[in-house]
């Protein structure tokens, strides 16, 4: 008997867009429909659809912190040695090696957020700074990574909240209101960005949270099977995201920026993913074959969100300083495709030395 495909491709299909949205942001190619608008669910939606993918296994909590660390945390770490590494042997032959900038790259590594502040407004008041000058962290190319401890994060107190009510949806509901309240009020109160995310949690646990009610309650399959309902609820949610973004401004929650409101800035990215996703979902349904080849990258999504922006400086810099290329939309272009590549290479030489290694064990 042939056994079913289970797999979601929309889920995957959702990441690659979502990660191939994060590249074209970092490699600085502007385009309006993309930049601004895509602000809204690129991110967002990795934290959803970890919830839609979320099941509880019968396993203690420790091993379940255990496991997300290894998926997570091990990658994170290791991804950012090397980087900061890189950038320590750099600064050591060109002569500008100083203890200080050691220490504040693995600060940042530690503090898994890029910076220190929203904005240097309030830097001399708190004394934290000099002349108003922002704490910067992540410098050794690896700021994208902060989305891995944050991940790790929500995933860990959203296992922690369904382990602790016991399924009660209200009381889950309750406390996430609570943990929205004190994010609001921290935002308002400073400007002071948090480790790993913790002042983001909220957001990223409400992400969560709506993920696993979209698989629990199965809205997309119920919105599927009545195709007008589906059209208006799908504009709707769509008109929704489009306006309140732009009444309320570009958001990038990996530095707790907001724009002028941090609860609409959760709706938009909320009703952004949703349509996101069953554009996607759809997207399987009626073109299974379509969502299959565009999902095919999804296993290089972690790869390639650690080194695609390394890669892509690198490459850049070489081709200006080395070979003299011109800077423009061209070069760009180039350098976000060969992050993509170099991401994808590297990822298929680890796995190829992890299965020689452990083709060698088994042979002694």
């Amino acid at each position: 008997m042939e056994k079913k495909d289970s797999r979601l491709y929309f889920v995957d299909a959702a990441k690659v867009v979502a990660i191939l949205v994060v590249v074209w942001n970092h490699s600085g190619l502007y385009l309006p429909g993309v930049n601004f608008w895509g602000g809204i669910f690129y991110v967002p939606a990795f934290f959803l659809l970890a919830g839609y993918t979320y099941k509880q296994k019968q396993e203690n909590y420790a091993t379940f912190v255990k496991r997300k660390a290894i998926r997570l945390l091990v990658p994170y770490a290791t991804a950012n040695l090397l980087l900061v590494g890189f950038f320590t042997l750099k600064e050591i032959f060109a002569g500008m090696f100083t203890v200080r900038n050691l220490m504040q790259n693995l600060a940042g590594v530690l503090y898994a957020r890029n910076r220190l502040l929203e904005d240097a407004e309030q830097i001399a008041f708190l004394g934290i700074g000099q002349n108003g000058r922002q704490i910067m962290f992540m410098r050794s190319l690896n700021a994208p990574t902060w989305f891995l401890p944050a991940l790790f994060l929500t995933l860990i107190v959203g296992e922690l909240l369904f382990r602790s009510m016991k399924g009660n949806s209200k009381v889950v509901a309750f406390l996430i209101a609570l943990m929205c309240i004190s994010m609001v009020v921290w935002h308002y109160a400073t400007n002071i960005i948090l480790p790993w995310g913790i002042d983001i949690l909220p957001f990223t646990l409400s992400l969560f949270i709506v993920g696993y009610l979209l698989r629990e309650k199965r809205i997309f399959e119920k919105l599927y099977e009545k195709p007008l309902r589906a059209v208006i609820v799908t504009v709707l949610l769509a008109v929704l995201a489009i306006s309140v973004t732009c009444l309320n401004g570009s958001v990038n929650i990996s530095v707790s920026m907001f724009g002028k409101s941090v609860m609409a800035a959760l709706l938009a990215a909320i009703a952004a993913v949703i349509v996101h996703c069953f554009l996607m979902y759809v997207l399987e349904k009626v073109c299974t074959p379509l969502a299959k080849a565009l999902a095919t990258p999804a296993r290089y999504t972690l790869t390639i969100l650690l080194y695609h922006y390394f890669i892509m400086q690198m490459f850049h810099l070489v081709m200006v300083s080395v070979f003299g290329c011109q800077e423009g939309v061209f070069l760009q272009l180039l350098a976000a495709i060969v992050s993509i590549v170099g991401s994808v290479l590297l990822a298929c030489l680890y796995r190829f030395l992890i299965h020689a290694k452990r083709t060698e064990d088994k042979d002694e």
